[in-house]
């Protein structure tokens, strides 16, 4: 380096032993990179010497060698050579436009320093950021990047990894259907999020044996826009996620659309616990889920945060819970502004599961389920409900052919209210009570006001 520095060559030539097998090692194409970078930034051409494969090749040209050297392109001669083989000349042609066209994979390996700065990896043509290779000094990372600085980056964290990633003013792209945040199995992530970050493409996929925790005060952005299924955190609809905890003091906003999908969980369910922070979740798609699950169990804490909901489906929709499995469902110090709109919907609690448990003190909930079929504001639709809340106060709408506000249509509904304030105000065709055949009602120091049809029922 030293040499480099004080006679600034017009080439530098890029040792075989660094290109030998380049393509299936990310720690030579990561060092051979860092080699190029330094030659462009100081006006000086590298060339890639004893090139043997077309996947040496290839791999050298998408990280930006400007020249190539090795028994590949040609061999040694006695006589000078005026051309290449025309094949070959194609080839690297191709490669090139596959360049300029961002289909080539470079990937910063992290860990070499502490801090990351985006910036010059989008200046530096990176495509990804791989987290937890096993090579790296530093195992918690920081990445800044800027107010108003857009990238197509995505990150990769390795199974096994345990650490913390910071994230500062980042902005972080994936093509639709694929997770812009791809955590391994086996792993244990702590996201500190600091200022506005944004993700977008893809959510952050969390396998079932894997941890993701959010701490800071930062804020941060999902969007996805698809025509297939979606998630913003957690998993698939196929998949189970791994545990999701939130203890940040931001907010977390997701905008996210398609066929079907969750907003926070999984279609096979996963352990969600909120203890802290904002949330703003809008959900649309044929059958979509806020958070929760699509077809498995979920049992739900909530406590210091608040949140707001707005989901409209085509065919079901669940603000909080389960689409066909139980919920139960714990909220303390919560406030939450929810809306579902659809052909089937539940504000909080589950569709077409057998048994829905929701209990709760020091709450603020306005929440409203319209449905051209069925709508539950809060309960089980179909089979038994259990409520139980203390010191809250609560505004339920609902509308529909059949709609409830508390309970379920056809199951035995337990509701156990104390010190509260309740206004339910529903637009049905439904001709039973607002409470749906309820085995036992105790309402202790509580004042509720109830409207069918725009007529105050005692």
């Amino acid at each position: 380096i030293s040499n480099l520095l004080r006679y600034m060559p017009d080439y530098v030539k890029i040792d075989r032993s660094l290109l030998s097998g380049i393509q299936n090692s990310s720690q030579k194409q990561h060092f051979v990179r860092e080699i190029i970078d330094f030659c462009h930034t100081n006006d000086i051409k590298a060339l890639a010497e004893g090139v043997e494969s077309t996947d040496e090749l290839k791999t050298v040209v998408l990280l930006g060698a400007d020249l190539i050297q090795g028994y590949y392109t040609a061999k040694p001669s006695p006589q000078i050579t005026a051309s290449i083989n025309e094949d070959i000349k194609k080839e690297i042609l191709k490669y090139q436009k596959e360049k300029k066209e961002g289909a080539g994979q470079i990937v910063y390996i992290a860990g070499k320093t502490n801090r990351i700065s985006l910036s010059d990896l989008v200046k530096n043509d990176y495509t990804s950021i791989l987290v937890g290779s096993g090579q790296e000094t530093y195992r918690d990372i920081i990445i800044t990047g800027a107010p108003g600085l857009r990238s197509k980056l995505y990150i990769n964290i390795c199974s096994g990894y345990s650490g913390c990633i910071t994230l500062e003013d980042c902005d972080f792209s994936s093509k639709s259907g694929k997770p812009t945040i791809d955590i391994g199995e086996d792993a244990e992530v702590l996201i500190v999020l600091k200022g506005e970050n944004r993700i977008h493409g893809g959510g952050i996929r969390v396998p079932e044996t894997s941890r993701l925790t959010f701490e800071g005060e930062g804020n941060l952005q999902i969007e996805q826009h698809s025509s297939g299924e979606f998630y913003g955190i957690g998993n698939d609809i196929h998949s189970a996620c791994g545990e999701l905890e939130f203890y940040q003091d931001g907010c977390i906003a997701l905008e996210i659309d398609g066929d079907e999908g969750v907003g926070i969980g999984a279609g096979k369910g996963g352990k969600i616990t909120v203890n802290r922070g904002k949330f703003i979740i809008t959900a649309n798609g044929e059958d979509a889920v806020a958070i929760g699950s699509f077809d498995a169990n979920v049992e739900m804490k909530f406590s210091d945060c608040s949140m707001e909901i707005d989901t409209t489906v085509q065919k079901r929709g669940v603000g909080i819970g389960s689409l066909n499995k139980d919920a139960e469902i714990s909220l303390h110090n919560y406030y939450a502004k929810c809306y579902v709109n659809g052909k089937n919907t539940v504000g909080i609690g589950t569709l077409n599961g057998q048994y829905a448990k929701i209990g709760g003190s020091d709450l603020y909930m306005n929440m409203e389920a319209r449905a051209i079929e069925a709508a539950c504001v809060v309960g089980s639709l179909k089979s038994e409900t259990n409520f139980i809340m203390k010191h809250a106060t609560v505004r339920l709408a609902g509308e529909g052919e059949e709609v409830l506000a508390l309970g379920s249509l056809s199951g035995e509904t337990s509701l156990d209210i104390q010190n509260s304030d309740v206004k339910i105000d529903l637009h049905t065709k439904y001709d039973k009570e607002t409470f749906a055949d309820p085995e036992e009602i105790e309402m202790e120091a509580t004042r509720y006001q109830v409207r069918i049809n725009g007529q105050d029922i005692k």
